[in-house]
This record gives structure tokens, C-alpha cells and sequence, in this order.
């Protein structure tokens, strides 16, 4: 889940290395809580964080799933089953 904290330096440039490498190569699929807008906080480095989030963002395809937590739904079930 992309996002849900920030990286190290050198998480970075290994994500950027592996961007690198699969660009204009294949797919990707990449699932994320937050908001792209926020994605570039997430990184020491504006320059790494730049690179980062550009290679995610173009091309990409955004697909928004809305709806409750899937957790919360189990959890809740499992307590009235019991």
C-alpha cells in the first residue's frame, strides 16, 4: 500500500531504480490510500520524489474504489456469527 509512510533515502533510489528499469516495459499496478497530490511529501528528496511520482502519473490509469472497510464489514460479521 503505497503511501502509508514515508521513505528512507535509500528506499527511494531503489524504487526509482526499479521504475527505471520496468518504464516503458510493462505494467504496473501500484494501490495507494492516499492521494496522488500527496505522494511527494513522502520522500527526503524533491528531486527522487519528482522522478518518482512521474513515472506513477504518466501513463496511469486511476481507478477510485469507494465503499467501507472491508475489515470493519469482517470484523463486524465475524462478531455476529459467534
Amino acid at each position: 500500500d503505497f503511501g502509508v509512510r514515508s521513505y528512507t533515502h535509500e528506499e527511494a533510489t531503489t524504487l526509482l531504480d526499479l521504475l527505471e528499469e520496468r518504464y516503458h516495459k510493462g505494467s504496473q499496478i501500484v494501490t495507494s490510500q492516499v492521494d496522488s497530490k500527496g505522494w511527494l511529501k513522502l520522500f527526503e528528496d524533491p528531486v527522487i520524489a519528482e522522478a518518482i511520482v512521474d513515472r506513477l502519473l504518466h501513463p496511469s490509469q486511476k481507478i477510485i474504489l469507494k465503499g467501507g472497510s472491508y475489515r470493519e464489514r469482517h470484523q463486524n460479521h465475524s462478531k455476529s456469527t459467534k
